[in-house]
């Protein structure tokens, strides 16, 4: 039988909803982030919605300005939000990115810090 949270976490179209306790294995493309802190300054406060990934890469597009980065995981701490007029509301959580150093598919069950 499943759970109130696992209800919550499993919209009706089947596929699971990003939160705090699976973005690990959950798919970044097509959530929207922005940079909280880098090792790279001037990579603080660039947002977009998540285009691509590596296993050490990021990449953020912002329609907005036209802009396509290239963000390394190594110390970026990100906020990742469902979509982009969801930002002014509370992030679905903080990642450390430096936790999620792996090709996206074989990050399946990964612990994070968020």
């Amino acid at each position: 039988m499943a759970t109130s949270s696992s209800l919550a976490a499993t919209p009706p179209h089947g596929r699971p909803v990003p939160t705090a306790a699976n973005i690990g294995s959950h798919e970044l493309i097509g959530l929207y982030a922005k940079v909280a802190d880098a090792s790279n300054q001037s990579m603080i406060k660039l947002e977009g919605q998540i285009t691509y990934e590596t296993k050490y890469m990021i990449t953020i597009s912002n329609t907005a300005s036209h802009n396509t980065k290239h963000i390394p995981k190594k110390g970026t701490l990100l906020r990742l939000w469902r979509a982009a007029s969801q930002k002014h509301a509370e992030p679905i959580c903080t990642i450390q990115c430096s936790t999620i150093l792996k090709r996206p598919f074989d990050r399946k069950g990964v612990a994070v810090t968020v």
